[in-house]
Protein backbone atom coordinates (compact mmCIF):
# COMPACT_ATOMS: atom_id res chain seq x y z
CA UNK A 1 0.00 0.00 0.00
CA UNK A 2 1.21 3.51 -0.81
CA UNK A 3 0.39 6.76 0.48
CA UNK A 4 -2.25 8.57 -1.83
CA UNK A 5 -0.36 11.91 -1.13
CA UNK A 6 2.95 10.75 -3.21
CA UNK A 7 0.64 10.98 -6.34
CA UNK A 8 0.64 14.64 -6.32
CA UNK A 9 4.59 15.08 -5.48
CA UNK A 10 7.25 14.91 -8.15
CA UNK A 11 9.44 12.00 -8.68
CA UNK A 12 12.13 13.43 -7.50
CA UNK A 13 14.38 10.31 -8.86
CA UNK A 14 13.47 11.01 -12.46
CA UNK A 15 15.99 10.87 -14.68
CA UNK A 16 13.73 11.17 -17.31
CA UNK A 17 11.06 14.67 -16.57
CA UNK A 18 8.84 15.77 -19.06
CA UNK A 19 10.83 17.42 -22.09
CA UNK A 20 8.09 19.41 -23.02
CA UNK A 21 7.91 21.47 -19.43
CA UNK A 22 9.93 24.85 -19.53
CA UNK A 23 12.50 23.99 -22.05
CA UNK A 24 12.37 27.49 -24.47
CA UNK A 25 12.40 29.49 -21.11
CA UNK A 26 14.80 27.52 -19.79
CA UNK A 27 17.21 28.22 -22.38
CA UNK A 28 16.45 31.82 -22.64
CA UNK A 29 17.17 31.93 -18.59
CA UNK A 30 20.73 30.52 -19.22
CA UNK A 31 21.40 32.64 -22.11
CA UNK A 32 20.56 35.96 -20.57
CA UNK A 33 23.08 34.35 -17.67
CA UNK A 34 25.20 34.17 -20.50
CA UNK A 35 24.73 37.60 -21.28
CA UNK A 36 24.98 38.96 -18.00
CA UNK A 37 28.38 37.70 -17.42
CA UNK A 38 29.53 38.86 -20.36
CA UNK A 39 28.21 42.42 -19.75
CA UNK A 40 30.20 42.61 -16.66
CA UNK A 41 33.17 41.38 -18.30
CA UNK A 42 33.04 43.64 -20.51
CA UNK A 43 32.55 46.88 -17.29
CA UNK A 44 35.52 45.07 -15.79
CA UNK A 45 37.65 45.34 -18.76
CA UNK A 46 36.43 49.27 -19.25
CA UNK A 47 37.29 50.13 -15.74
CA UNK A 48 40.95 49.20 -16.35
CA UNK A 49 41.10 50.21 -19.41
CA UNK A 50 39.45 53.85 -17.72
CA UNK A 51 42.06 53.50 -14.25
CA UNK A 52 44.96 53.25 -17.18
CA UNK A 53 43.81 55.97 -18.65
CA UNK A 54 43.45 58.43 -15.90
CA UNK A 55 46.96 57.07 -14.42
CA UNK A 56 48.41 57.68 -17.73
CA UNK A 57 47.33 61.29 -18.08
CA UNK A 58 47.71 62.24 -14.38
CA UNK A 59 51.92 60.89 -15.15
CA UNK A 60 51.71 63.18 -17.96
CA UNK A 61 50.76 66.36 -15.85
CA UNK A 62 53.42 67.96 -13.88
CA UNK A 63 51.08 67.53 -11.24
CA UNK A 64 47.97 65.91 -9.84
CA UNK A 65 46.03 69.55 -8.97
CA UNK A 66 46.67 70.84 -12.53
CA UNK A 67 44.35 67.51 -13.94
CA UNK A 68 42.15 69.48 -16.78
CA UNK A 69 38.71 69.60 -15.48
CA UNK A 70 37.31 68.25 -18.67
CA UNK A 71 39.49 64.86 -17.48
CA UNK A 72 37.68 64.92 -14.22
CA UNK A 73 34.04 65.40 -16.09
CA UNK A 74 35.33 62.65 -18.38
CA UNK A 75 36.10 60.08 -15.49
CA UNK A 76 32.77 61.31 -13.35
CA UNK A 77 30.85 60.44 -16.33
CA UNK A 78 32.89 57.09 -16.96
CA UNK A 79 32.23 56.25 -13.19
CA UNK A 80 28.44 56.91 -13.78
CA UNK A 81 27.95 54.76 -16.91
CA UNK A 82 29.90 51.46 -15.98
CA UNK A 83 28.36 51.74 -12.19
CA UNK A 84 24.65 51.47 -14.13
CA UNK A 85 26.19 49.06 -16.62
CA UNK A 86 27.42 46.83 -13.82
CA UNK A 87 23.48 47.11 -12.26
CA UNK A 88 22.11 46.28 -15.64
CA UNK A 89 24.39 43.28 -15.91
CA UNK A 90 23.51 42.08 -12.28
CA UNK A 91 19.74 42.46 -13.33
CA UNK A 92 20.18 40.78 -16.42
CA UNK A 93 22.12 37.52 -14.76
CA UNK A 94 19.53 37.56 -11.53
CA UNK A 95 16.62 37.52 -14.22
CA UNK A 96 18.14 34.73 -15.90
CA UNK A 97 18.69 32.70 -12.53
CA UNK A 98 14.70 33.83 -11.74
CA UNK A 99 13.90 32.38 -15.10
CA UNK A 100 15.40 29.04 -14.67
CA UNK A 101 14.45 29.12 -11.44
CA UNK A 102 10.97 28.93 -12.19
CA UNK A 103 11.13 26.68 -15.53
CA UNK A 104 13.95 24.04 -13.33
CA UNK A 105 13.01 20.25 -13.12
CA UNK A 106 12.13 19.39 -9.48
CA UNK A 107 14.66 16.58 -10.00
CA UNK A 108 17.91 16.18 -8.20
CA UNK A 109 17.40 19.54 -6.37
CA UNK A 110 17.32 21.59 -9.07
CA UNK A 111 15.04 24.58 -7.97
CA UNK A 112 17.05 24.72 -4.71
CA UNK A 113 20.36 24.93 -5.90
CA UNK A 114 19.01 27.51 -8.16
CA UNK A 115 17.62 29.59 -5.44
CA UNK A 116 20.69 29.69 -3.43
CA UNK A 117 22.60 30.64 -6.06
CA UNK A 118 19.98 33.84 -6.20
CA UNK A 119 20.25 34.75 -2.56
CA UNK A 120 23.87 34.48 -3.28
CA UNK A 121 24.07 36.66 -6.20
CA UNK A 122 22.05 39.36 -4.67
CA UNK A 123 23.48 39.32 -1.13
CA UNK A 124 27.60 39.01 -1.96
CA UNK A 125 26.91 42.57 -3.94
CA UNK A 126 24.88 43.96 -1.04
CA UNK A 127 27.12 43.14 1.89
CA UNK A 128 30.51 44.55 -0.05
CA UNK A 129 28.28 48.14 -0.79
CA UNK A 130 27.05 47.73 2.95
CA UNK A 131 30.65 46.70 4.59
CA UNK A 132 32.20 50.46 4.19
CA UNK A 133 29.07 51.59 6.73
CA UNK A 134 31.30 49.65 9.75
CA UNK A 135 34.27 50.89 9.20
CA UNK A 136 36.37 52.51 11.90
CA UNK A 137 38.50 55.69 11.96
CA UNK A 138 41.51 55.21 11.08
CA UNK A 139 44.79 57.31 10.00
CA UNK A 140 45.59 58.26 7.21
CA UNK A 141 48.69 55.84 5.83
CA UNK A 142 48.17 56.84 2.05
CA UNK A 143 51.66 57.90 0.46
CA UNK A 144 52.27 60.46 -1.85
CA UNK A 145 53.98 60.45 -5.15
CA UNK A 146 54.74 57.71 -7.43
CA UNK A 147 53.22 54.04 -6.32
CA UNK A 148 56.14 51.90 -5.45
CA UNK A 149 55.92 49.13 -7.99
CA UNK A 150 57.76 46.38 -6.55
CA UNK A 151 58.06 42.97 -5.19
CA UNK A 152 59.22 44.07 -2.04
CA UNK A 153 55.53 46.59 -1.64
CA UNK A 154 53.68 43.88 -2.55
CA UNK A 155 55.06 41.39 -0.11
CA UNK A 156 54.46 44.36 3.03
CA UNK A 157 50.67 44.74 1.49
CA UNK A 158 50.29 41.13 1.61
CA UNK A 159 51.83 41.03 5.29
CA UNK A 160 49.63 43.71 6.35
CA UNK A 161 46.55 42.01 4.92
CA UNK A 162 47.47 38.70 6.27
CA UNK A 163 48.09 40.20 9.69
CA UNK A 164 44.68 42.04 9.84
CA UNK A 165 43.06 38.43 8.78
CA UNK A 166 42.59 37.34 12.57
CA UNK A 167 41.11 40.56 14.25
CA UNK A 168 38.50 41.46 11.51
CA UNK A 169 36.29 44.39 12.42
CA UNK A 170 33.23 44.20 11.49
CA UNK A 171 33.50 45.70 8.09
CA UNK A 172 36.23 42.85 7.61
CA UNK A 173 33.45 40.57 8.61
CA UNK A 174 31.02 41.94 6.35
CA UNK A 175 33.22 42.13 3.26
CA UNK A 176 34.50 38.75 3.71
CA UNK A 177 31.03 37.31 3.90
CA UNK A 178 30.22 38.78 0.51
CA UNK A 179 32.86 37.73 -0.76
CA UNK A 180 32.26 33.85 0.15
CA UNK A 181 28.75 34.51 -0.73
CA UNK A 182 30.01 35.55 -4.10
CA UNK A 183 31.87 32.37 -4.72
CA UNK A 184 29.11 30.47 -3.19
CA UNK A 185 26.28 31.85 -5.90
CA UNK A 186 28.71 30.14 -8.60
CA UNK A 187 28.93 26.83 -7.13
CA UNK A 188 25.07 26.66 -6.47
CA UNK A 189 24.50 27.57 -10.14
CA UNK A 190 26.86 24.90 -11.15
CA UNK A 191 25.42 22.47 -8.85
CA UNK A 192 22.03 23.67 -10.57
CA UNK A 193 23.74 22.77 -13.94
CA UNK A 194 25.07 19.61 -13.34
CA UNK A 195 21.02 18.65 -11.90
CA UNK A 196 20.32 19.87 -14.83
CA UNK A 197 22.27 17.55 -16.80
CA UNK A 198 21.40 14.56 -14.34
CA UNK A 199 17.93 15.52 -15.17
CA UNK A 200 17.52 14.30 -18.55
CA UNK A 201 20.51 11.86 -18.60
CA UNK A 202 23.22 13.16 -19.44
CA UNK A 203 26.03 11.83 -17.09
CA UNK A 204 29.23 13.27 -19.23
CA UNK A 205 27.72 16.96 -18.38
CA UNK A 206 27.53 16.00 -14.80
CA UNK A 207 31.14 14.74 -14.61
CA UNK A 208 32.25 17.86 -16.63
CA UNK A 209 30.64 19.93 -14.09
CA UNK A 210 32.10 18.18 -10.84
CA UNK A 211 35.65 18.17 -12.54
CA UNK A 212 35.14 21.84 -12.68
CA UNK A 213 33.87 22.18 -8.96
CA UNK A 214 37.04 20.10 -8.28
CA UNK A 215 39.32 22.38 -10.04
CA UNK A 216 37.46 25.57 -8.32
CA UNK A 217 38.22 24.28 -4.64
CA UNK A 218 42.22 23.67 -5.73
CA UNK A 219 42.22 27.11 -6.71
CA UNK A 220 40.60 28.32 -3.41
CA UNK A 221 42.70 26.18 -1.71
CA UNK A 222 46.05 28.06 -3.64
CA UNK A 223 44.43 31.47 -2.65
CA UNK A 224 44.59 30.43 0.98
CA UNK A 225 48.15 28.95 0.90
CA UNK A 226 49.16 32.36 -0.84
CA UNK A 227 47.76 34.59 2.17
CA UNK A 228 48.51 32.22 4.73
CA UNK A 229 52.55 32.40 2.94
CA UNK A 230 52.88 35.54 1.03
CA UNK A 231 56.55 35.84 1.37
CA UNK A 232 57.06 32.06 0.18
CA UNK A 233 55.24 32.40 -2.79
CA UNK A 234 55.98 36.34 -4.27
CA UNK A 235 60.02 35.03 -5.25
CA UNK A 236 58.08 32.21 -7.00
CA UNK A 237 56.27 33.95 -9.79
CA UNK A 238 55.47 30.86 -11.71
CA UNK A 239 53.17 29.77 -8.68
CA UNK A 240 51.17 33.17 -9.30
CA UNK A 241 51.01 32.66 -12.93
CA UNK A 242 49.61 29.37 -12.47
CA UNK A 243 47.17 30.65 -10.07
CA UNK A 244 46.67 33.26 -12.29
CA UNK A 245 46.28 31.42 -15.05
CA UNK A 246 44.15 28.84 -13.54
CA UNK A 247 41.28 31.12 -12.41
CA UNK A 248 41.35 32.57 -16.09
CA UNK A 249 40.73 28.69 -17.09
CA UNK A 250 38.36 28.27 -14.49
CA UNK A 251 36.18 31.50 -16.04
CA UNK A 252 36.23 30.56 -19.40
CA UNK A 253 35.13 26.86 -17.89
CA UNK A 254 32.70 28.31 -16.18
CA UNK A 255 30.75 29.58 -19.62
CA UNK A 256 31.48 26.52 -21.34
CA UNK A 257 29.31 24.89 -18.79
CA UNK A 258 26.49 26.94 -19.42
CA UNK A 259 26.53 26.57 -23.44
CA UNK A 260 27.06 22.94 -23.36
CA UNK A 261 24.10 22.57 -21.06
CA UNK A 262 22.17 24.89 -23.96
CA UNK A 263 22.99 22.73 -26.21
CA UNK A 264 21.91 19.87 -24.43
CA UNK A 265 18.76 21.42 -24.30
CA UNK A 266 18.08 21.87 -27.69
CA UNK A 267 18.63 17.74 -28.78
CA UNK A 268 16.00 16.67 -25.50
CA UNK A 269 13.34 16.71 -28.34
CA UNK A 270 14.91 14.73 -31.02
CA UNK A 271 16.24 12.09 -28.61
Amino acid sequence: MTLQTLAYMPDANSEHPDPSIGLPELRRGLGLVVLGNLMSIGVIAATVGLLWYVFSSAAALPGLRKTPENLSVLVFTAILVLGLLGLVSLATIVRGKWICLMNAPESYHAKWFMFAAIVCIVAGPALNVCSPLFAEKAPNTAKKGRVEQTTAALRREIEEYKKGMPTLDTRGWTKLAGDVAGLLSGVFFVLFLRAVALSWGYQGRARFAELYLIFLALLVAGLVVLLRNPSHWIDRPQFLLALAGGWLLSGVWYFVLILVTIAGLQTVRTR
